[in-house]
């Protein structure tokens, strides 16, 4: 749409246009501007991956088909001396030339109910994707080319398994939320080791002090602004925890609540919207509102 005047210049319907399956939580994978284009996870043959022209809508190039799109959101790594587009669909995770198309690689990766959701992440040619039931794999990027070889696959007991949230690579380990056990871990990424694991930042305080089984899918959205150990964390109950994370462990700063809880997942209330920042602003949403909370006096 003409951000001026709200007047619509294109639009497309995977639907009726590439005859896409809606996937069960709908259309969730954000489309990624890039150059002149703008590239979607479509679905249906042929068409999991689409660009189109961002100012008119023209289709440059589909590709890569699969049994469901999944909800994993496209991104660019620039490695190799190139950018690599990443799409990682329930079958594989593929790295493509963003301005062709061009299939550079692919891995054999694929989680449980077909559900990749977030986003592979990339620190100094390391590359982790993770998903529910596995797998949590690292792969290491190759240096002269596109491409990718397989470092190690984590087990039950190695590696954390992440559902709605994306995890953070920093130089020493990863941190995300696991969802069989609803903790934070840190993990080595040289060996899939689990270094320290917390349900701190996670779940409410009253629900893990009555919970009477295992409390599973917990939550929480993880933001490193910059390139310090202090993350910004959005609790599944709404609470903005600022922590530091480290090798020696978790440390928490401060925590406000900032959001009520609208919805309901194993008997407990959450809040699963992932918030957004910008300008020293972060925006989060419940099913009832949008708040923005001002982060300018924060030192971190």
């Amino acid at each position: 749409m003409d951000a001026n005047t709200g007047e619509l210049v294109w639009s497309k319907d995977f639907q009726n246009d590439y005859s896409a399956e809606t996937p069960r939580w709908g259309h969730a994978a954000h489309p990624l501007i890039y150059q002149d284009r703008v590239i979607c996870v479509v679905g249906g043959i042929g068409s999991t991956a689409v660009a189109f022209n961002k100012d008119t809508g023209e289709q440059i190039w589909r590709k890569l088909s699969a049994d469901s799109q999944g909800y994993c959101p496209p991104s660019i790594v620039n490695y190799a001396g190139v950018d690599q587009l990443i799409i990682w669909h329930p079958e594989g995770l593929n790295s493509l030339n963003p301005i062709t198309g061009q299939l550079y690689c692919s891995q054999d990766l694929r989680p449980k109910l077909g559900l990749t959701v977030g986003a592979p992440r990339v620190n100094q040619g390391r590359m982790f994707a993770s998903g529910q039931g596995g797998p949590a794999a690292l792969l290491q990027l190759s240096q002269d080319k596109p491409g990718a070889e397989l470092v190690w696959l984590g087990n039950p007991q190695t590696a954390m398994y992440t559902l709605n949230n994306t995890p953070v690579f920093t130089e020493d380990a990863i941190y995300g939320v696991d969802l069989e056990s609803s903790s934070l871990i840190a993990v080595d990424p040289k060996d899939s080791s689990r270094i320290w694991m917390t349900q701190e930042p996670v779940l409410d305080p009253e629900v893990r002090a009555n919970a009477k089984r295992r409390l599973r899918h917990g939550t929480a959205f993880l933001y490193r602004l910059g390139s310090s150990d202090t993350l910004y964390i959005m609790s599944e109950n709404g609470d903005l925890v600022i922590a530091e994370l480290s090798l020696d462990g978790y440390r928490e700063i401060g925590r406000q609540h900032v959001l009520e809880p609208t919805n309901t997942t194993g008997g407990r209330s959450v809040v699963w919207g992932p918030p957004a920042f910008a300008n020293k602003t972060m925006y989060a949403r419940n099913d009832k509102k949008l708040i923005a909370v001002d982060l300018s006096s924060s030192s971190y």
